[in-house]
């Protein structure tokens, strides 16, 4: 619940008929309630002081007690990405801020999954997503089984067969293999069992895709990545389709004591402003990129749902409005001494697992390594390179990759 009070400036943004890149730009902002600052002032504190013992007691209601439950620029930030993911609409706090993205993929399985429940997980998730699965599930009593994002029949068929069925993960692309998953036709089978479905939508971002729009009852993302934009910042967020999921998700974090640093969210929000530019422009230039990949003689496979040659890029044409400048390759697999060769000099690319910040990076692996169904007909004699291409000058990059390729060409096999 917001309790600083609404200004003009602040109601105004709300106004439906603006577009979401006004909203970001200029939404969650109150100055009038804060001396007329443009941003919201970072606000630390543990310590609530009450007025007397009635309030004290809890005979007068407050809207905090104690600082791990919110601050004025939280609840500005809950707003920004309640916009950013529609989220429903009127309720006071459309979403659950954590501390990280990973946090923000346990929480939802922490708070509404009991002993006993089935969850069923998408074979291309997050490999912690995997192991938080795979480890600490079992722990309270929850099963779960891996289905292929590209076989919904199948999954229909695991759901029926398993009546403790009560949750179905998606990420969408994968993690790493960039399958396309159709999540409307996900959402409806959750439905049509009385499932919650949930997506992963940090490659989406909010800009690209909304899963609440295409059916799915949540939506979760790490704002380390595109929404903070500058690699200096962890944390995450979940959105829910009802106020009762959202309820459900906010006690749980209360219960667990998840805090979130008023420096973190600043940044968050800060990065918010300018997510619609930022993303669309790591978006055009990693289609450039993958332009000058797809005529790499190396590159056997460019594995990109914005790029006309992915398998599912009707679902990402029907789904997305535009795309982000994350994707992987897969090259004619040389020595892993050849592989050095291309990776090392590189002096753009940095080597690094996350994404979403100004600076490109790359990270390299054996796809077989997933263990994923969805991986079957890819040749084993292959290299995965996952890129993430920044805000650099893309001609810049674009040569410094030709010269990796000359590098990895010459060295010996």
């Amino acid at each position: 619940m917001a309790y600083y009070v609404a200004s003009k400036t602040t109601d105004k943004v709300k106004n439906k008929r603006w577009s979401l890149t006004t909203k970001l730009a200029d939404g969650g902002r109150d100055p009038f309630a804060h001396a007329g600052f443009v941003n919201i002032p970072c606000y630390r504190g543990s310590t609530i002081q009450f007025a007397d013992l009635a309030t004290l007691d809890g005979e007068k209601s407050v809207s905090v007690r104690y600082g791990l439950q919110t601050t004025p620029l939280l609840d500005a930030l809950s707003e920004m990405l309640t916009t950013l993911e529609g989220g429903e609409e009127g309720l006071a706090k459309g979403c659950v801020l954590v501390s990280s993205g990973l946090e923000a993929v346990t929480l939802p399985m922490l708070a509404l999954l009991d002993a006993g429940d089935h969850l069923l997980v998408t074979d291309g998730a997050y490999a912690p997503t995997h192991k938080f699965v795979e480890r600490m599930l079992p722990r309270f009593g929850i099963s779960h089984e891996r289905y292929d994002p590209t076989d919904l029949p199948s999954l229909e068929k695991m759901v029926a067969a398993n009546k403790r069925s009560k949750m179905i993960w998606a990420e969408s692309p994968s993690s790493q293999t960039f399958e396309m998953t159709d999540l409307p036709a996900l959402a409806e089978i959750a439905k049509r069992h009385g499932l919650i479905s949930v997506a992963d939508n940090s490659w989406g971002g909010g800009i690209a895709m909304r899963p609440l729009e295409l059916g799915m009852d949540i939506s979760v993302q790490s704002a380390t990545k595109y929404i903070s934009g500058h690699s200096d910042t962890l944390m995450g967020f979940c959105v829910a389709n009802s106020k009762e999921l959202v309820d459900k998700m906010e006690d749980a974090r209360s219960l667990i004591g998840i805090y979130n640093a008023s420096e973190d969210a600043s940044m968050c929000l800060r990065g918010l402003r300018t997510l619609d530019l930022r993303y669309r422009e790591h978006g055009r230039a990693g289609l450039t990129v993958c332009d000058f990949l797809a005529q790499v003689p190396e590159v056997r496979k460019i594995l990109h749902p914005a790029h006309p040659s992915h398998p599912q890029h009707e679902i990402w044409q029907r789904d997305c409005h535009t795309t982000c400048g994350l994707f992987s390759v897969l090259i004619e697999k040389k020595s892993r001494a050849a592989l050095a060769s291309l990776v090392d000099g590189l002096e753009l690319f940095g080597m690094g697992y996350s994404w979403g910040g100004y600076k490109s990076l790359i990270d390299v692996s054996l796809p077989q390594g997933f263990g994923r169904r969805c991986l079957a007909d890819v040749p084993e004699d292959c290299w995965l390179i996952r890129f993430h291409i920044g805000l650099e000058d893309c001609q810049d990059l674009i040569n410094d990759l030709m010269a990796g390729f000359e590098r990895y060409r010459a060295a010996k096999n």
